[in-house]
């Protein structure tokens, strides 16, 4: 067999073989660990799985999809879950956009989303003018000094973000409904909002976390679908909220 010829099948061998040895790699990395980047490039404590503000329940004006389904595939969140019906085919007509699929039904997207929030009542489970949120919850009463704290450097954070500053609210959320105090802190901290919730609710939807998550002053951030991603606690600095923010809001996929 002529040399230049055997050269070739081997390098044909090679070009064949280098997939299967890639997709090997990638297989001993993800099952195994090894060669896993040991690090991260958030500042804020991550919330493995994301937890879910709200219930599909609690969008009743959207009762011709299926709750069962929508709380298995994606809890909480009826846009979404109208979304992937969509581009599955299963929601209107072939060549529809979403929002001629929606009409079909008789809803409109503002059905799916949460209406606008008052102040002082319950909080949503995610904004209704789909932004992010930075919740500074009150697990103490009167929200003591590592709370306020926590209001004033949000504030800062909102602040630094500047032109971006539109895409985020923050929220003082009020588990030991006490309005005067909730008032006095939104008169302290100008762009505040507060909303009230339970404490064994919140106690709840912690329970998975750390125990420094319910050190008073801790911070969440909610993502506009209503998702709650990571979290700070007094150890951490502005400087650690505003890195995390600005990737966040620099990386967003907008619809």
């Amino acid at each position: 067999m002529p040399v230049l010829f055997r050269g070739s099948r081997l390098k044909l061998l090679l070009i064949l073989l280098l997939p299967l040895v890639l997709i090997g790699a990638a297989n001993l990395v993800y099952y195994t660990g090894i060669g896993m980047p040991g690090t991260t490039t958030n500042r804020g404590v991550l919330v493995v799985p994301p937890q879910v503000m709200g219930d599909c329940g609690a969008f009743s004006e959207a009762d011709w999809l299926s709750r069962r389904h929508c709380e298995e595939r994606y809890p909480g969140n009826l846009e979404a879950y109208a979304r992937s019906l969509h581009k599955e085919g299963e929601l209107g007509r072939p060549g529809d956009d979403f929002g001629t699929a929606l009409g079909r039904q008789g809803i409109a997207l503002e059905q799916l989303r949460s209406p606008p929030a008052v102040a002082g009542g319950p909080l949503p489970a995610r904004d209704w003018r789909q932004r992010w949120q930075l919740l500074v919850v009150g697990w103490q009463a009167g929200c003591p000094e590592p709370c306020r704290q926590s209001l004033y450097l949000s504030r800062q954070v909102h602040i630094a973000l500047g032109r971006e500053a539109g895409r985020l609210h923050r929220v003082y959320v009020d588990l030991h409904e006490e309005p005067a105090v909730a008032r006095e802190l939104v008169a302290s901290f100008p762009g505040l909002e507060w909303h009230t919730a339970g404490l064994a609710d919140w106690e709840r939807r912690t329970a998975a976390l750390e125990p420094k998550a319910r050190l008073p002053g801790s911070v969440f951030v909610v993502d506009p679908q209503g998702f709650m991603l990571m979290y700070y606690t007094p150890s951490h600095d502005g400087h650690d909220m505003l890195s995390d923010l600005k990737f966040l809001l620099r990386n967003q996929v907008r619809r």
